[in-house]
């Protein structure tokens, strides 16, 4: 019997020290008050509360963002290689390229804090999103729960995980938070026939050329 859930959690996929580097690059954003936004979705159409957390998205076309894409792609890629060794079909049967989705986010949640709903990360605005990962930044007394698995992650500082992005793998954090807690967190997507509609970076196996565009 096929057991597989497809969550795969990889330990010490960055080092304590670049966990700290992308902290306190984000508090310092922070502190500027520039571009790092606090979501606060109170309710959802039923009334539940949705999530709360401050927010840092990212884009490949931000030269200021360099110093996170260098510390977070890289460890991405060398994880997701390990990925698609073990469910080879996403780079050996697939024609579409596929990469690490521009926009992916830094996000603080502070005590009480927590994205409260269970959802996925595919819908139909986001229909390209092939993968779902989130890099935990620090030690927390929170993490991630699957439910149609039975299963919790706890937040380990350096922790990735990847997880398929559609309705199967429908989760939410453990909340409500305990003290303070960092992520990475993003998506692997198809690059669409019209690349101004998603920028990626290249997936590390796809062996045509990138369709990332250029910084000018």
């Amino acid at each position: 019997m096929f057991t597989d859930n497809f969550i795969k959690v990889y330990d010490h996929a960055l080092s304590k020290k670049e966990c700290d580097i992308i902290i306190e690059t984000f508090e310092t954003e922070l502190s500027r008050g520039d571009r790092i936004y606090k979501s606060n979705s109170n309710n959802d159409d039923w009334g539940t509360a949705v999530k709360k957390a401050y927010n840092l998205p990212l884009s490949f076309r931000e030269m200021g963002d360099r110093l996170y894409h260098e510390i977070i792609l890289n460890a991405l890629h060398k994880k997701s290689n390990k990925f698609c060794d073990q469910y080879p079909y996403l780079n050996e049967k697939t024609n579409d390229a596929w990469g690490v989705n521009s926009g992916y986010n830094i996000q603080k949640y502070e005590d009480g804090d927590g994205f409260y709903t269970v959802h996925c990360e595919n819908g139909r605005h986001t229909p390209y999103r092939v993968l779902a990962w989130m890099i935990y930044l620090n030690d927390a007394k929170s993490g991630t729960e699957f439910p149609y698995y039975n299963k919790t992650i706890r937040a380990k500082k350096g922790r990735l995980v990847l997880w398929p992005s559609q309705w199967t793998h429908i989760h939410k954090g453990v909340t409500p938070n305990v003290g303070v807690k960092y992520i990475a967190t993003g998506w692997y997507g198809y690059v669409p026939p019209d690349p101004c509609l998603l920028y990626t970076s290249p997936s590390p196996r796809d062996k045509r050329q990138s369709r990332m565009p250029s910084s000018a």
